[in-house]
């Protein structure tokens, strides 16, 4: 069976900068042709990460186990608790690593990479944690899914928005936006009467970037509510009026007209650019 070296003058830790891993770029590599060493690295970070949550539970100290036919990983513990672990990969699918391959890694195990990012497989992995009682667990998976744009999240997202503490609804909300599909509009246009105002805030962002025309009457509605010219912060109408602009809907000409003269420049400034936005979609 060949022997595998590292080649001369490559890291093993090709995303390792000053003591601090960059795990997206990991993962990205599943998008483009690597080396096998990179591949080789991904692979010792997915499988310490895995060992140490099934230590964490068992507090064992050496596991043993054997991944396909001819896979096996070796773990001593460094710290019981399942937080950090080492891992050597001493075989895979036929080609032994040498001693230069055998790499210590120490990070969390709350950390997980993928090369699986061409294929969607890391998004399974966060699905499920969106199931997990641990808030951090879920607010993790959670921002994940939604920079990912991952539709299968979005039944759980909308889920928590009915259940959710506030911050899970918050991070809830703009994970919806970022994935875009019109499956949340009508629960984010609830949201924008919510009492919570950096609620509100996130809904309405999230609804500009979805696009739909359906959010207009709520969003024009912001400003015609009897008290909302005084009570809304210079902030939440401005993200008003750049939603409004997003979607670009006729209806909302008569609003930004008025806001022309509102007393504050700033407002009037993004009302002037929202209508010339509005016109660019006609």
């Amino acid at each position: 069976m060949p022997v595998l070296d590292r080649p001369e003058g490559l890291s093993l830790h090709p995303f390792h900068v000053a003591g601090v891993t960059n795990y997206p770029c990991y993962e990205r590599l599943g998008f483009i042709p690597v080396s096998w060493v990179q591949i080789l690295q991904l692979l010792m970070e997915y499988f310490k990460n895995k060992v140490s949550m099934m230590l964490g539970y068992y507090k064992r100290d050496q596991i043993d186990f054997f991944i396909g036919k001819r896979m096996a990983v070796a773990c001593p513990v460094i710290k019981k608790s399942g937080n950090f672990s080492t891992i050597v990969l001493s075989r895979i699918s036929g080609i032994i690593l040498s001693n230069s391959m055998y790499v210590i890694l120490f990070s969390s195990f709350l950390i997980i990479s993928f090369v699986t990012g061409c294929t969607g497989g890391s998004a399974y992995y966060y699905l499920e944690r969106l199931k997990s009682p641990n808030e951090i667990v879920k607010k993790d998976a959670i921002i994940k899914l939604g920079l990912d744009q991952e539709t299968r999240a979005v039944p759980y997202l909308l889920g928590f928005l009915d259940s959710g503490s506030t911050d899970i609804r918050m991070i809830s909300v703009e994970a919806l936006g970022r994935i875009g599909d019109r499956q949340a509009v009508e629960k984010l246009i609830r949201i924008v009467s919510d009492e919570n105002s950096d609620l509100r805030m996130k809904a309405i962002e999230s609804l500009g970037k979805i696009g739909d025309p359906r959010a207009i009457v709520a969003l024009t509605g912001v400003f015609k509510r009897e008290d909302s010219l005084n009570s809304l912060s210079i902030e939440e109408k401005t993200i008003t009026i750049w939603a409004i602009g997003a979607i670009g809907a006729e209806d909302a000409i008569p609003v930004l007209t008025e806001l022309l003269s509102d007393e504050d420049k700033f407002i009037r400034y993004n009302a002037e650019r929202s209508l010339k936005k509005i016109n660019e979609h006609q």
